[in-house]
């Protein structure tokens, strides 16, 4: 039986945790925390930040979002990684868990997804949103040890990285040593 933990959004790469039975599957939901790496279009200051707009349906559509202030809650950190080649990379962190909360949020910055045309990004860069589950930490029942899964970004999104002069192998995944540290 396939039990996923966490879900990302089609075309979105990355770690997806998995629970073997139906006993471990609430343990790590609950415990389960994720950093995505984002290659936004434009130049954003250096440094934290971070979103809190409720997010909901945009109009009659069952795909696309919006913010709304009718809409639930939902709250993205992020810190700047990088600019250049008029792009920034971000690491991001959902708070809450709202379908497509990363790319709505950063495009009602005015910073959508590269590759993201349902949320005005623009694909020259890349054919699909620039959106990497690159960290995903949680606790392992049922003692509860400490696990930190890295995954390194797939080649279309490295490419798009390199074309704007910004990290992709080693460097990045330096960066990302001290996002969601085990434990």
């Amino acid at each position: 039986v396939f039990r996923p933990v966490n879900r990302i959004d089609k075309n979105t790469s990355g770690l997806v945790l998995c629970a073997k039975n139906a006993y471990a599957a609430p343990l790590l939901s609950k415990s389960a925390q994720k950093c995505y790496l984002a290659l936004v279009q434009g130049i954003m200051p250096p440094g934290p930040g971070r979103v809190d707009a409720p997010i909901a349906r945009r109009g009659d559509s069952i795909i696309g979002r919006c913010v709304d202030p009718s809409g639930k809650p939902s709250v993205t950190e992020y810190t700047v990684l990088g600019s250049g080649g008029g792009h920034s990379l971000l690491a991001c962190t959902p708070v809450t868990g709202r379908t497509h909360q990363i790319r709505v949020h950063l495009s009602w910055l005015g910073h959508p997804l590269a590759g993201d045309d349902l949320y005005g990004g623009e694909t020259a860069l890349i054919s699909r949103h620039a959106l990497h589950c690159a960290v995903l930490r949680f606790d392992c029942p049922p003692d509860g040890q400490h696990r930190r899964v890295v995954s390194p970004l797939p080649a279309d999104f490295a490419a798009a990285c390199d074309v704007c002069g910004l990290p992709a192998g080693d460097e990045l995944m330096l960066m990302l040593s001290s996002i969601l540290p085990p434990g």
